[in-house]
């Protein structure tokens, strides 16, 4: 299921139906353009009217209230890297490609606004993973990529 919301300030998510994956490959193939924002009008835009997207199970619609109870794309946010861009994102490609895993990478919201690449990678789950489940995989994942991340 795909819940999704626009800002961070809104409480209510909306259920949209559709496939998961086609769903978030589809908003990274058609990002906003933000390239002449300064760092306040981003942050207002992020709190207003960035769309975010939860994939996965909830408990109900309401952010704060609700519980995520299995999630059905892993995201790992590559934050503040001693690598740039492009080296970051072939190094996580080369090493998921190792293994024929499904990904997509795509830069955050704040690249090339707050200091050090900011990358984002997700990876469609063959099932979905409860909160416990999906923690483990992403400290896996992250530390035999060697990345620098915060849970997403």
């Amino acid at each position: 299921m795909i819940y999704t919301t626009q800002g961070v300030m809104q409480r209510q998510y909306i259920q949209v139906n559709g496939d998961d994956w086609h769903h978030l490959l589809n908003a990274v193939a058609n990002p906003p353009n933000l390239n002449n924002l300064t760092a306040n009008q981003l942050d207002t835009y992020k709190h207003t009217n960035a769309p975010y997207a939860i994939y996965g199970t909830s408990t109900g619609l309401e952010r704060g209230t609700s519980d995520i109870t299995s999630r059905s794309i892993l995201f790992i946010d590559v934050d503040d890297s001693s690598k740039d861009y492009q080296t970051n994102a072939n190094h996580i490609a080369t090493f998921l490609g190792a293994f024929s895993t499904n990904h997509v990478i795509y830069p955050t919201i704040n690249n090339a606004i707050k200091q050090g690449e900011r990358l984002r990678v997700a990876i469609p789950l063959d099932v979905e993973l409860t909160p416990t489940e999906y923690s483990q995989v992403w400290q896996v994942l992250t530390h035999y990529l060697r990345l620098k991340a915060d849970p997403a």
